[in-house]
């Protein structure tokens, strides 16, 4: 007889079945014979876990924050649905008013949290997405770890300056300075920074030991860019093997297309079509009878919408479409990522 088994960890806890489990990413989508349960929201999701032989594991502090205790009552009748049907219409019932909760599964665990919590993920992404192995449009694949063959260098070079002692230089001096420890191309956009009223005769300071070329910008920019926005603010990227020094004005003009293999990061696992589901009320005047595909999304669908929504908050909304110019799409499980120097630059910082 299989044992369900409750472990505590900090922050979460886990049912899983004790006989050999199944992947939790095909786990969720098995549909699980004339499921029933009643009772507290960690007794259903203890149900769920032993009768699909997959560990599941909550966030019981998240949850519990946003409203939805592990005491909440609940209820879950469904012929042939699958554990992901049944784990949405658990939290359903459970979630507070404008909190909702979810799920998201990969070939060891389903963990259970809150929207809010499964969405921080994208500043991890975008930092995948900003800084890691890409493919650009038209451009061979890439090997990971490594920039596309052929391709110019997309980042810095990791040069380290044994001292840099700036004391109110002119900006193009620094730079200057910088330029030549990188040993890289630079252009500099000093109309652009005009604009904003910062001009080659800006003095800079800054007194620093063992630092890179990219940290030594940042510092400077930094002080430079204090009380402007980020439309204001003073940037470096590096574009075809350059570096470019401009504003977020003009370096949110011109467009990147970069692609990524995204099977890991949508945890993506095949799309079904569920039965209706009865989640149970309080009320009997209720109709208590849903169709699956109002309370649920499809697994993939989900990922999508999750891997997203994550992405773009990384960065502000105003800068994807339809207000902005970047753009987020998944073709066959590639994610065809547009985005402005600018918006790369933003997902780059956003990931330190």
């Amino acid at each position: 007889m299989a044992i369900l088994v409750l472990t505590a960890i900090p922050g979460f806890a886990f049912a899983a079945d004790a006989a050999a489990p199944v992947a939790a990413d095909k786990a969720v989508t098995a549909p699980l014979a004339d499921f029933s349960a009643s009772g507290t929201l960690q007794q259903v999701i203890e149900q769920i876990a032993k009768q699909a032989k997959v560990k599941i594991l909550v966030d019981w502090i998240s949850l519990s924050d946003a409203g939805a205790s592990p005491d909440a009552k609940v209820s879950v009748k469904a012929p042939n649905a699958t554990a992901g049907q049944l784990l949405d219409a658990a939290l359903a019932q459970a979630a507070g008013k404008g909190k909702p909760l979810t799920w998201i599964a990969d070939a060891a665990s389903v963990r259970v949290s809150t929207q809010e919590q499964i969405l921080r993920r994208g500043k991890n992404v975008a930092g995948t997405l900003a800084g890691g192995p890409f493919t650009a449009k038209d451009s061979p694949a890439g090997q990971a770890g490594a920039e596309p063959k052929g391709q110019p260098p997309t980042s810095m070079p990791a040069a380290v300056a044994k001292e840099i002692n700036f004391d109110d230089t002119p900006l193009s001096d620094a730079l200057a300075t910088i330029r030549e420890m990188a040993g890289v191309n630079y252009h500099i956009n000093w109309k652009a920074l005009q604009l904003i009223g910062i001009d080659k005769n800006a003095p800079v300071s800054l007194q620093a030991k063992n630092i890179s070329p990219a940290q030594a910008m940042d510092l400077i920019f930094d002080t430079l860019n204090t009380g402007k926005n980020k439309m204001e603010s003073i940037y470096w990227v590096v574009d075809g093997g350059v570096v470019i020094v401009s504003t977020g004005t003009a370096l949110d003009t011109e467009t990147r297309t970069r692609t990524f293999d995204a099977a890991e990061m949508l945890l993506v696992v095949p799309n079904f079509t569920g039965p209706n589901l009865n989640l149970g009320t309080n009320n009997p005047n209720a109709n208590t009878t849903v169709d699956n595909s109002t309370i649920a999304i499809s697994d993939k669908d989900r990922s999508i919408q999750n891997l997203t929504e994550a992405i773009q908050n990384t960065i502000g909304k105003d800068m994807w479409a339809p207000t902005g110019k970047g753009s987020i799409k998944v073709i066959h499980n590639q994610l065809v990522v547009t985005q402005t120097l600018l918006g790369w630059k933003l997902m780059e910082r956003a990931a330190k």
